[in-house]
């Protein structure tokens, strides 16, 4: 049965928090240079390569179409610029709504990099196929997408788990992954104020969950 790393950050210092995020890097690193890519579609990538994912902060639930964030919205972007300054990210990719494209931009601002924003469309899966190959044409760097609570079919897209979508109300979800890895290169990371997350939606894979019959 395949196993998946869960870290939580919860409310430890940005320091701690930035600094497991680069000790999971390196693991991830050395582990990816000593593992034959898998035959899942990974070895399209660059082993080096890695996906940072998260879905935008909170932002307002009114009848906007394009609500903005909230303030606890601009602090948790303010906690991710904190947590992946160090970690080597050189290329940004949001969806055109603002409340992807302002959670990404104080890391964006921070590091110099113009995000590429890739649009969201019907059909949805669509959108998860373009983000997930211009990953593939990023292949020398190091990404963050900055999507929304169908995340996981992204990292599906690019070789991981199918995971399920992220619930409504949680937005401290940190993916990483070694594309390269398939399954194998997903760790899931907790940023920002702590949530206090139901076991419905702790996003485990369909197997891990505590109402599966498939242990």
């Amino acid at each position: 049965m395949q196993s998946h790393r869960a870290f939580y950050s919860g409310s430890l210092m940005d320091e701690v928090s930035s600094c497991l995020v680069l000790m999971t890097v390196l693991v991830l690193s050395l582990t990816s240079c000593a593992t034959v890519p898998s035959t899942n579609g990974s070895s399209l990538h660059n082993p080096a390569q890695r996906v940072f994912l998260v879905r935008h902060a909170e932002r307002f639930t009114d009848s906007r179409e394009d609500p903005p964030l909230t303030a606890e919205g601009k602090e948790r972007a303010k906690a991710l610029a904190d947590m992946l300054r160090d970690a080597g990210v050189s290329a940004i990719i949001t969806s055109q709504w603002i409340r992807a494209i302002d959670t990404a931009q104080l890391l964006a601002d921070l590091l110099k990099i113009t995000p590429e924003v890739i649009s969201t469309v019907d059909p949805p899966h669509e959108y998860f196929k373009a983000t997930a190959n211009a990953i593939r044409r990023m292949r020398n760097d190091t990404v963050l997408v900055v999507g929304h609570i169908t995340i996981p079919n992204i990292i599906a897209e690019l070789g991981g788990p199918q995971l399920p979508t992220i619930c409504e109300s949680v937005f401290s979800d940190l993916f990483l992954l070694v594309p390269a890895l398939g399954w194998d290169g997903l760790t899931r990371l907790r940023y920002g104020a702590a949530e206090n997350i139901s076991p419905g939606c702790r996003n485990l894979p369909a197997f891990l969950r505590p109402d599966s019959n498939q242990r």
